[in-house]
């Protein structure tokens, strides 16, 4: 019996060990010699393009590159932190991308120009100025070009509801905010001024405050200014929270000055806020808008640009979420009030995904 009992148990010792012999741990990875067997399903760091775009092979290192929003929280600084996201998670092999925030169009164009950035934002009229060297520019600039079409950056008037400001003749004697001073928006509100024979820099009609969109709904607050302006994409977050108030009014411009606007700047557009845009706005306004785009530097290197116009449209869905703007990014739109030429490397993209003939 005994001897029956060891038997048995060498029997299941050997069943055992080549049981054991024949079991892959979990944690082993094979690799496929053959290219064709291994997984075609994209990871969380791999690029499933959308755009039949083919990109270039990557360089030996990648490039490092800085992208220039606008003020913090502003929605340039927004989508330019979730772009540099999508570069950094899903490009890497390409660019490693860092952000920076600035006050807004002019200093972005002046950094392209230095090249001491390589991707920044700004007004498409703004930087047909700079390239001219025009007023607020001092010297022709010759280091910037166009990459992509944002969005509509619109001109948003609000007052307060008890001021007795009915249009922006009315603005006069009042204290108003008109943006960051020298700013895109500050110099859109002297345009918008300006066909309306109002001066607040030289005659002082009304009192300017230079206050940021960041700051100036708290001074409506505190009753510190009358309104205040912003050019910024519809659902503005200042222009959210002081018409939620209730207490506060979008002002149209007339036709005559929309008219003016656009023979002036051809950058202009007519532009309307649909009723119900904000709360409490139960009213269509009609302004005037601008295109914002993003530049690069005119001597960045081809990849780097495409792979940065990879990245945005192979992950609209994703970088929609940073704010909604991000939806005009189109092809339909990529190339809408072009006022500087396109980098070369933007217009191949643009020939070989079929935006261009």
């Amino acid at each position: 019996m005994k001897k029956t009992i060891s038997i048995l148990l060498c029997i299941l010792m050997m069943v055992m060990l080549f049981a054991g012999c024949g079991e892959t741990p979990a944690t082993d990875v094979v690799e496929s010699e053959d290219p064709a067997t291994e997984s075609t399903v994209p990871s969380d760091d791999q690029v499933e393009s959308v755009t039949g775009f083919t990109l270039p092979d990557p360089p030996e290192s990648p490039a490092l590159i800085q992208f220039a929003g606008g003020a913090s929280g502003g929605t340039f600084f927004l989508i330019s932190n979730a772009v540099a996201q999508v570069l950094n998670q899903k490009y890497s092999e390409y660019v490693k991308c860092s952000t920076q925030a600035t006050s807004g169009s002019v200093e972005i164009l002046n950094l392209l120009e230095s090249g001491e950035i390589d991707f920044g934002w700004s007004q498409s009229g703004m930087a047909a100025q700079a390239v001219e060297g025009v007023d607020p520019f001092d010297t022709p600039h010759e280091n910037i070009a166009s990459v992509v079409y944002g969005y509509p950056n619109v001109c948003q008037i609000v007052v307060t509801a008890d001021s007795g400001i009915e249009s922006v003749e009315d603005l006069a004697g009042h204290t108003f905010s008109v943006g960051g001073l020298g700013s895109a928006a500050e110099l859109n509100m002297r345009d918008i001024c300006s066909v309306y024979g109002i001066d607040y820099v030289d005659r002082n009609d009304f009192r300017a405050e230079y206050a940021s969109d960041n700051d100036y709904p708290d001074m409506i607050s505190n009753k510190q200014i009358d309104g205040g302006f912003s050019a910024a994409a519809i659902g503005a977050s200042a222009v959210v929270n002081v018409m939620t108030t209730g207490n506060c009014k979008l002002l149209s411009l007339s036709d005559e000055a929309i008219d003016a606007l656009i023979e002036m700047n051809p950058a202009y557009f007519e532009y309307t806020i649909e009723a119900g845009t904000y709360a409490n706005q139960d009213y269509d306004v009609k302004t005037v808008a601008v295109a914002n785009y993003i530049y690069c530097r005119k001597d960045l290197d081809d990849t780097t640009v495409q792979v940065f116009l990879d990245s945005i449209f192979n992950n609209i869905d994703e970088l929609a979420l940073s704010h909604s703007a991000v939806r005009d990014m189109t092809f339909e739109n990529a190339v809408s009030g072009l006022t500087v030429p396109l980098h070369p490397a933007a217009e191949a993209y643009y020939k070989e995904v079929g935006v261009l003939e």
